[in-house]
């Protein structure tokens, strides 16, 4: 973890809480952690802010292709919720996990469909409910934290 960590520009207690939430695949060998080095490659900086390829131009058509990025709010929105197999691909390949999960939760339920947000949510195993109120409890003043 020590040597992850200096690989990503990590602090180590983060590289322990991608490995525990999934995001980082290790295997354990007593009590060690062993983290192959090709599964860094993927977490690495560079590949975060990757410009959109060509074939995604359909999906972008009124904005220019060429200031957005992989880690965009837009970017994500509009593959998520209208994106095809090749274009979900790319996104799950060139944006980080963390990324696509925080928007989830603090941008989904504005930004895509009900059915996207549900799928997604699954897909990530997020319980995207829990971070926000109902809006009758908000409105009334009403309600707990789920």
């Amino acid at each position: 973890v020590e040597e992850a960590s200096r690989i990503l520009n990590l602090h180590p207690q983060t590289v322990y809480r991608k490995i525990k939430r999934g995001e980082i695949p290790c295997h354990y060998i007593g009590k060690t952690i062993r983290i192959n080095e090709a599964d860094l490659g993927r977490h690495s900086g560079p590949s975060r802010n990757t410009v959109l390829p060509e074939s995604l131009q359909h999906l972008f058509w009124d904005t220019s292709r060429s200031t957005l990025t992989s880690s965009d709010d837009v970017v994500i929105e509009r593959i998520l919720d209208q994106g095809d197999l090749g274009a979900i691909r790319w996104l799950l390949e060139n944006c980080a996990r963390s990324d696509i999960i925080s928007f989830l939760r603090t941008k989904g339920r504005r930004r895509l469909s009900n059915k996207s947000l549900n799928f997604w949510s699954a897909y990530f195993g997020q319980n995207i409910y829990q971070y926000t109120k109902s809006g009758a409890e908000s409105a009334l003043g009403e309600g707990r934290w789920r």
